[in-house]
């Protein structure tokens, strides 16, 4: 039973499965309510895959807002 629960919820939970889903992490991370679930031990690979993933949102959000003012500039 305990292989169907970590085979049927792998998606979200295991960093390493093959279609893991980085949305729900990332979301839980960024929740104060559910975030403390993320700090132990257990769960620290999810954790950090949800950190980069958030990190790499931003940097890359904040690439295309410095492109975006750029060619705006340009075109002026």
């Amino acid at each position: 039973m305990l292989n169907d629960i970590e085979e049927h919820f792998g998606h979200v939970l295991q960093p390493a499965s093959e279609n893991f889903n980085l949305l729900p992490a990332a979301a839980c991370l960024l929740d104060p309510c559910i975030a403390i679930v993320l700090l132990t031990e257990d769960m620290k690979p999810l954790m950090e895959a949800a950190k980069n993933f958030i990190f790499l949102q931003v940097t890359t959000n904040n690439n295309n807002n410095k492109i975006d003012s750029t060619s705006r500039t340009r075109m002026k």
